[in-house]
């Protein structure tokens, strides 16, 4: 058996190996790919946490809808029923619950409907308009803090659906 070594010359040698050019830009090339991909993980990430938030402060608005919805008319004026204010902090990844972010919930006090509401004044006279408001601030990084807020509004009928319901 015979091997045959072939030997190479200076003019295959150049032929086979890549330019330094080439080399920076495929480095190139690759810096701008994790570059890309880094930017739509934080992007990803940041609407994610936006959606919580805002998932979140939309159950605190429900939650006090729920509770003014069945209050009796002399409790929705009483401030031991229907808190004016009061703050709920979340972190989804804590187990009590009690760090995050904090939301200010701002109910104000029951009110008669004004009259451009349309509603008829033998029921507006009848009627309190509750609007319950939560703030809270999204802190994307330390110069991009942003001050956030939902709120809800319901009429509550004097003889409304309170009645209905035994306690």
């Amino acid at each position: 058996m015979r091997i045959f070594i072939k030997e190479r010359t200076e003019g295959t040698a150049a032929k086979c190996a890549f330019t330094l050019a080439e080399v920076m830009v495929a480095v190139v090339l690759m810096l701008l790919m994790a570059l890309a991909l880094y930017a739509g993980f934080t992007q990803g990430f940041a609407i994610l946490r936006l959606s919580q938030e805002n998932l979140r402060a939309t159950q605190i608005l429900v939650r006090q809808m729920e509770n003014v919805r069945l209050y009796t008319w002399s409790q929705i004026t009483d401030t031991k029923y229907l808190p004016r204010s009061f703050t709920a902090s979340y972190d989804p990844t804590s187990a009590g619950g009690n760090t995050g972010t904090v939301y200010y919930v701002k109910i104000d006090a029951p009110t008669v409907p004004p009259a451009s509401s349309g509603l008829p004044e033998g029921y507006r006279t009848n009627m309190y308009l509750i609007n319950v408001t939560v703030y809270w601030t999204n802190v994307m990084s330390v110069s991009n803090i942003i001050g956030r807020s939902r709120s809800m509004q319901t009429y509550v009928a004097k003889y409304g659906i309170q009645n209905y319901i035994g306690y």
